[in-house]
């Protein structure tokens, strides 16, 4: 996950698949987030990053709580 959303590696370097599903990651909001304070050019908006870890998040609870009311049913 950290490769595909160019923590590693520029997203420019990458191919443009890659740059394309980047921002579904939430290492991507990560990393662009890091680079306003440090000066490095980043892309998108502080609050749109903000957004998108939060969506990750919630998607992964709700995964998480689908696992687990499953799990509860079949013990």
């Amino acid at each position: 996950m950290s490769f595909l959303s160019g923590l590693w590696v520029p997203l420019q370097f990458l191919p443009h698949v890659i740059q394309q599903i980047a921002p579904v990651f939430p290492t991507f909001h990560l990393a662009q987030i890091m680079y306003a304070p440090l000066g490095a050019p980043s892309q998108g908006t502080f609050n749109g990053h903000i957004l998108g870890l939060l969506g990750f998040t919630l998607i992964m609870l709700g995964i998480t709580w689908i696992a687990f009311r499953r799990q509860a049913e079949n013990a």
